[in-house]
């Protein structure tokens, strides 16, 4: 896999447009170009993306992210876009009608931002990622045709799009809270996904232990509103945290970078007021389980968990 196109399932026509024009565009050979649901070009069953885009893709391949409202009020998208930015993979984000460069996460407001339905910042993609990925170039009318197709099937995108949107749109009303986008489940599903492993003598055990963001970010919540400074020692407490778990929280908007002085030459990490509203929530949920449970043991009628509660 030379390159991988992330998106979400309302973007399908989208990306599968996309992947086409690619591949009309460069000589790639089979499988060096991959998205997890444009049929033909799916990677192999049970491969964990995840962990493809950290061990699998070179550091000459690209991600390149399909940033739409449905990515964005999605948790899978920016989970791998996250994931790619944290093992140093270079990012193309595509950025649809409806967003603009301050929606996207902040790690991703570094990359050049390119839009889909114009054909200068398509041909720019495609002349970058020849040179990234080493895929040579078609003869110039027949890309410059597959670009313009490309561009002018946009009207056939959107509508696919809009169709998913209030499906989804419709399936939300009255379900659980949303935090900037996520639902509760799904963020607990992004960050469970996010594996750690802490060291055995933070962890204070005799061997590492395995953990996941969502859990050290719960548990650390309350050191992470101080701020977590990027040259603490990445092997002790607050550093490891800052470098193993913040980082890896960004894209999802529980963290923050801090607003510093121009003349401080370190960056902060702090709980954002997403993450705030989360681990609040977080905290009621898992109360009212131990709740539960205890009057379940005493053989007490469960208390009813709210299905929803005030969007983030």
């Amino acid at each position: 896999m030379k390159i991988f196109v992330s998106h979400a399932p309302a973007d399908l026509a989208l990306a599968k447009a996309l992947v086409e024009c690619l591949t009309t565009c460069l000589d790639l050979a089979s499988g060096d170009i991959q998205s997890s649901s444009v049929p033909e070009y799916k990677p192999p069953a049970g491969t964990d993306i995840a962990l493809a885009l950290k061990d699998e893709l070179p550091a000459t391949g690209a991600v390149i992210g399909l940033v739409s409202p449905s990515a964005l009020a999605s948790s899978w998208v920016p989970f791998e876009l996250g994931t790619a930015w944290g093992a140093g993979k270079p990012i193309f984000p595509i950025l649809t009608h409806g967003v603009d460069l301050s929606a996207i996460p902040a790690p991703l407001t570094g990359e050049h931002a390119i839009r889909p339905f114009h054909a200068p910042d398509i041909t720019q993609l495609v002349e970058a990622l020849e040179k990234l990925v080493g895929a040579s170039l078609r003869p110039r009318p027949q890309v410059d045709a597959a670009i313009d197709s490309f561009v002018k099937g946009q009207p056939s995108y959107d509508t696919a799009q809009a169709s998913l949107d209030l499906s989804r749109l419709a399936a939300k009303k009255g379900s659980e809270p949303y935090f900037d986008g996520y639902s509760f489940s799904e963020l607990v599903q992004a960050l469970s996904a996010l594996e750690v492993l802490v060291p055995a003598d933070i962890a204070r055990t005799e061997e590492p232990v395995k953990s996941n963001a969502l859990q050290l970010f719960v548990a650390n919540a309350d050191l992470m509103t101080n701020g977590l400074v990027s040259t603490w020692d990445a092997d002790k407490g607050g550093g490891f945290l800052y470098h193993q778990v913040a980082l890896k929280l960004l894209p999802y908007r529980v963290v923050q970078y801090d607003k510093l002085p121009p003349n401080r030459t370190y960056k902060q990490i702090s709980l954002s007021p997403v993450g705030e509203k989360f681990v609040t929530y977080w905290n009621t949920v898992e109360a009212r389980k131990k709740s539960e449970a205890a009057d379940a043991e005493a053989g007490a009628e469960p208390k009813k968990t709210p299905s929803s509660a005030p969007e983030a």
